[in-house]
C-alpha cells in the first residue's frame, strides 16, 4: 500500500497518517496474543518508520501516540456504558454490547504492551534534476 501512495504522490508531496502495529521485539506467544486484539490492523514484523524508507518516502517522522490512544479507546467504553439505555436503543443491545467488548479488547492491546499506535509523516523525494 505506501509503494502504491508512493507512486500517486506528487514529488515533493508528503504523507500522513496513524497506523496501529505489533512492535518488532515482541516473542511469537505476545505475537499470537496481539492478533487477537486488532488482527486487520496492524503490522507485525517492522516499524511503520521502516516501511515508509523501503517504499522510497525521505524525512519520516514518527511519534509515539500510543497512551493518547488507550485514554480515547477507554473513554469510547466509559461513554458507552454510560449511555448505554439510549445507545441500546439506537444500535440494538447486541451491536452495542459487541462495541464494549471490542472497546475493552482494544485498550488492552496497547495496555499490555502488545499494540502501538503512531502517527507517521513523510515526504516523496523532489525528483532530482537531469
Amino acid at each position: 500500500m505506501l509503494r502504491a501512495c508512493f507512486r500517486v504522490l506528487k514529488p515533493g508531496g508528503r504523507i500522513a497518517y496513524y497506523t496501529i502495529f505489533v512492535p518488532p521485539d515482541l516473542d511469537a506467544a505476545e505475537h499470537r496474543r496481539a492478533a487477537k486484539f486488532w488482527p486487520s490492523a496492524t503490522t507485525r514484523g517492522r516499524r511503520p518508520s521502516d516501511m515508509l524508507g523501503a517504499a522510497g518516502f525521505s524525512e519520516v517522522e514518527e511519534q509515539d501516540v500510543t497512551s493518547e490512544f488507550e485514554a480515547t479507546a477507554r473513554a469510547w467504553v466509559d461513554g458507552r456504558r454510560r449511555y448505554y439505555e439510549g445507545l441500546k436503543e439506537a444500535v440494538g443491545e447486541a451491536r452495542l454490547n459487541d462495541q464494549i467488548v471490542d472497546g475493552e479488547e482494544m485498550v488492552r492491546g496497547p495496555a499490555e504492551g502488545l499494540l502501538r499506535r503512531s502517527f507517521l509523516t513523510a515526504k516523496r523525494p523532489a525528483k532530482r534534476s537531469p
